[in-house]
């Protein structure tokens, strides 16, 4: 009895335990949601909400970000909320929410291990929509010029790819005809030297002596590809420590709703045997009242 009674006290200070620890991990996300909310809502505030499609959230990085703001911040409740309070539902909304998030990232590590084609492709097809809409959106632009200046490459495949786009075009009228962006640059020395935005002009034409002069003549795809290849093993370590932290939360979560689920159960039982224990003792008193009444009838009689 004495042996059972401690580890009840011991499973007890480990539900307490790891009910602190999952409050402490998804409050961090909490916050963590509410940055990305507040950033990706003052950047598409600087541009407008108007017009907005569903295909936004996939193209339009301040959308995006509001979208994974929302879906972290309503993680991060559940998951405080329910490991605090104790809610039941709360915690099973957070693990099936988890379980999906898992569920992709496994999919997504799937592929990139056994389809780097189908990733490569789907990645291409990315690069190519962003070159072709690189003056529609000002957030798209940072995000080609970041890729291009951070791996210094230059279009998809090869320079060239950025005739795609209306403006850079050889046949277009633009000023920019027959160029790259100032990403596609090769950094020049000195660290203080004032970035030239005009770098990229005409290399693309044929006909002028800049044809491919100063720029990158890598492709970002393939600069992309090496990175990834290159650093295979830390990519896959990186994924899968993130996959299994993830489903150590997903465990602590499950655990701790069972646990309140059992607890819930053993006081609605404890309950009903509190009310029969109730109701059995009301019947003997009544029944002790008839047995003293009619010794009382008997005695008077």
């Amino acid at each position: 009895m004495a042996s059972n009674s401690h580890f009840k006290s011991q499973m007890g200070v480990w539900n307490l335990l790891l009910k602190f620890l999952l409050f402490l991990i998804n409050f961090g996300i909490w916050v963590l949601g509410l940055l990305l909310l507040a950033v990706g809502i003052y950047v598409q505030f600087e541009k407008t909400f108007s017009d907005l499609q569903l295909d936004d959230v996939l193209t339009n990085p301040a959308i995006a970000l509001i979208v994974a703001g929302v879906l972290l911040c309503i993680i991060g409740f559940c998951g405080c909320v329910g490991a605090l309070r104790e809610v039941f539902f709360l915690l099973i909304i957070y693990a099936v929410l988890l379980s999906i998030i898992v569920l992709i990232e496994v999919a997504i590590v799937t592929l990139f291990i056994v389809e780097r084609d189908t990733l490569d492709n789907a990645v291409e097809k990315g690069l190519q929509f962003y070159i072709t809409n690189y003056y529609d959106d000002v957030d798209l632009q940072n995000i080609i010029d970041s890729l291009q200046t951070t791996f210094n490459c230059c279009g998809v495949v090869e320079p060239s790819d950025w005739e795609e786009n209306i403006y850079f075009n050889c046949s277009s009228i633009a000023f920019q005809r027959c160029s790259v962006p100032f990403s596609c640059c090769n950094p020049e020395e000195g660290s203080n030297v004032v970035i030239n935005v005009q770098c990229g002009y005409r290399t693309l034409s044929l006909t002028e002596g800049r044809y491919l002069l100063n720029i990158h003549s890598e492709g970002c795809l393939t600069t992309f590809t090496s990175f990834i290849t290159n650093n295979y093993y830390l990519v896959i370590g990186v994924a899968g420590g993130l996959i299994l932290f993830q489903v150590i939360n997903l465990c602590i979560s499950l655990w701790l709703a069972i646990d309140i689920n059992r607890e819930k159960k053993l006081i609605k039982v404890l309950k009903q045997k509190e009310k029969q224990e109730k109701h059995m003792q009301r019947e003997k008193d009544i029944e002790m009242r008839r047995e003293e009444q009619f010794t009382r009838f008997h005695n008077l009689s």
